[in-house]
């Protein structure tokens, strides 16, 4: 599957300009072999992307191949939903944190969590 991870155009409407100026976008073959390429990525952002279990396999190989940090928006449809997605994230080599949704009101408040995900530090 071949994804953009945020379009030139959302940059510029939530960036300011020096900042758009040097945003870059790439496509991205998610799981792929060669899913990192050349480029050098500074963050990894994701929303709705941990729902089917059977991708999570490519998730993870994607951070692995980007070594960049993560913020993925999670959101538990199924029961343990959440907890098993960060003992999967975990048992990889992930260190993560949950963070609770910004949104006051309604599902996103509830079930919705933010998991900032980076390469686990050797002890």
């Amino acid at each position: 599957m071949l994804t953009r991870w945020i379009s030139a155009r959302q940059a510029r409407l939530n960036l300011d300009r020096a900042a758009a100026a040097r945003f870059r976008t790439a496509p991205l073959t998610w799981g792929g072999e060669d899913t990192a390429g050349e480029r050098s990525v500074d963050l990894v952002l994701g929303a709705d992307l941990t729902y089917n279990r059977e991708a999570w396999p490519a998730l993870v190989k994607t951070l692995r191949a980007l070594r960049a940090p993560a913020l993925l928006s999670a959101s538990e449809r199924r029961p343990h939903e959440l907890s098993e997605l960060e003992a999967y994230l975990r048992e990889a080599g992930f260190a993560l944190a949950v963070l609770d949704s910004p949104i006051e009101h309604g599902y996103a408040r509830d079930r919705v969590r933010l998991l900032r995900v980076s390469a686990r530090v050797p002890a």
